[in-house]
């Protein structure tokens, strides 16, 4: 039987994948995208990178006593994604 450490662990991880997945599709998302047009597709992406990018700053806390190396990796996409939305020049 299953501790309830090891489902917190399992919920945590979950968690950070369904983050990862939508911090990076966002991210492709908002990139290639032609921001001369104004879609709303462009900003439901950019609303949705904030919101996981919330989800997976907390979960990346959470994790780093359990699984540093998750953590870390998490907390490097958070910053690549950020700083390429950042320093896209707009047109």
């Amino acid at each position: 039987m299953r501790t309830l450490a090891d489902s917190h662990r399992v919920l945590l991880y979950l968690l950070f994948g369904l983050f990862e997945a939508l911090v990076v599709g966002s991210v492709v998302v908002i990139l290639i995208t032609d921001h001369r047009k104004a879609l709303a597709y462009d900003d439901a992406a950019g609303l949705v990178f904030w919101f996981a990018f919330t989800g997976q700053f907390w979960v990346c806390f959470i994790l780093r006593k359990v699984a540093r190396l998750l953590a870390i990796i998490g907390w490097l996409t958070l910053f690549l994604g950020f700083w390429s939305l950042a320093l896209t020049p707009i047109t």
